[in-house]
Formats: structure tokens, sequence, C-alpha cells
């Protein structure tokens, strides 16, 4: 559990060295308790946070009762890190009564901040913005796509099914077309959310999911190996955005 905890940091601060930041800062708050005056509120807290964090029975206990495991690295939101960390180089720098020593220490702070954390961007949560909805590109063109051709069939129900990455946003474009996704979407789909990590794997139970559901519509994957299998299913393809092709379905 002591080291499933550590991973956790890990996932938390990723590839930035802020906590070696964060480290250098309790040491020195350590150090100077006695003339930093919120130091020992400080550095109390956040030692009995990571007592709490790091101690086996403790982990257990939480991920069994409290929170899952894979977002067990959100604990340390608790811990005010950026504050910590400007606290104790606002102490430094306004030491001084020269104001261009209080300037250039500002932007040196800021500087090392930037340095040692990464572009947010490059990581796989976040994206630059594609078009003025700030939505996966994909959303808007597999939802044209289904409202165009349902439009064309005069269907009243147009109903959708989508992978994993597609799940959140096809209705903040669209909310006219209808998801077989709720509250309860894991359960009542027979679990599929995990079949979509592999979908060509799972192509049987995917599409057996999607039947009973009564969807007529369906995108899947440009990588597909099994896109003969989906034509033989009684799919029809109908368009295709950059990454999804999309398929009609006749429903009986």
């Amino acid at each position: 559990m002591f080291d499933f905890a550590l991973k956790m940091i890990n996932s938390y601060f990723g590839p930035s060295k802020h906590i070696w930041l964060l480290a250098i800062s309790f040491i020195v708050l350590l150090l100077y308790q006695k003339k930093m005056k919120y130091s020992r509120v400080i550095v109390c807290f956040t030692s009995v946070f990571f007592m709490i964090y790091l101690m086996p029975i403790c982990v257990k206990i939480i991920i069994t009762y409290c929170i899952p495991d894979n977002t067990y690295w959100r604990m340390i939101w608790i811990v005010p890190i950026p504050i910590i960390i400007s606290y104790v180089f606002t102490y430094f720098f306004c030491r001084s009564k020269r104001k261009y020593i209080r300037f250039f220490g500002i932007i040196i702070a800021v500087l090392i901040i930037i340095l040692t954390g990464y572009n947010m961007y490059g990581y796989s949560l976040y994206k630059k913005p594609e078009n003025i909805y700030k939505l996966p590109q994909d959303t808007l063109d597999i939802a044209d796509i289904v409202h165009s051709d349902g439009k064309e069939r005069g269907l009243e129900c147009l109903c959708l099914m989508v992978p994993n990455e597609l799940v959140s946003s096809i209705r903040q474009y669209d909310a006219t077309i209808k998801m077989p996704y709720g509250r309860d979407m894991v359960k009542t789909q027979c679990g599929l959310t995990p079949y979509w990590e592999n979908p060509d794997e799972n192509v049987g139970v995917i599409l057996r999911s999607f039947s009973e559901t009564a969807c007529n519509y369906i995108a899947w994957p440009k990588s597909t190996k099994v896109y003969m299998q989906l034509i033989d299913f009684g799919l029809i393809y109908i368009g295709e955005s950059n990454n999804f092709y999309v398929f009609y379905y006749q429903i009986e």
C-alpha cells in the first residue's frame, strides 16, 4: 500500500518537478518556524496529511470505503501546494526593502515555477480547442452526419452509440441526439465502457449491446480491422470524421 501511495503521488505531479519545490519549501518552513508567522500551522497540517496519506492501513480504509483506488491521488488536492510554495518565495523576497530586489525576485520565482512545471497542453487530459465549441472536432462532424442522415431518412428518433472518448461531448453539441447512456451506464450496458478500450477485440459484445439498445447509429474508430464484420452485421456506412466511421443501422 505504501508503494501504491507513492505511485499516486507521481500520478498527481506527473512530469513536473513541483514535488521538489514543495519539499524544499517544507524544509524552509521547518528551519524558519520562529520567523515565519504561519509556518507551524502549514508544517503541522502537511505532516499530518502525508502521514495519513502514506500509512498503509489508512490507504486501505480510504480506497475501500471512501474513494476508488484510481483516484486516490486526488486527496493531495487537500494540501494547498501553490500557497505553500508562494508563501516561501514571498517571505524571502519581501524581506528586502529595495523595490528592484522584490521585482526581480518575483520574476525569478515565476521562472522557477514555469521551468520546473510542464506544458499542460502536452498532457493527454488537456488539448487546445479545435473549434468555437471547445469540443473534439470528431464530435461535431459525427453529430452533423447523424443529424443530416436522420433528416434525409425522416427519422424522429436519433440514437447514437460512440466510443468512450466521445460519450461526454455529443449531447453538448446536439441535444436532439439520444444516447444509450445514463448515470448507471456501466450497469445497464453490461460493463460496455471497458470493451470500448479495445473495440476490435470486443466487436461481438459491443454490437450485441448496440442492437439491444435499439440504437440506429454508431461511430467506430478508423483504425479498425473489422470493417467487413461491421458491414456483415448490417451496418450501413454513411460518412466519416477524422478518426471515426459513422454507420446507420436499420431497426426492425
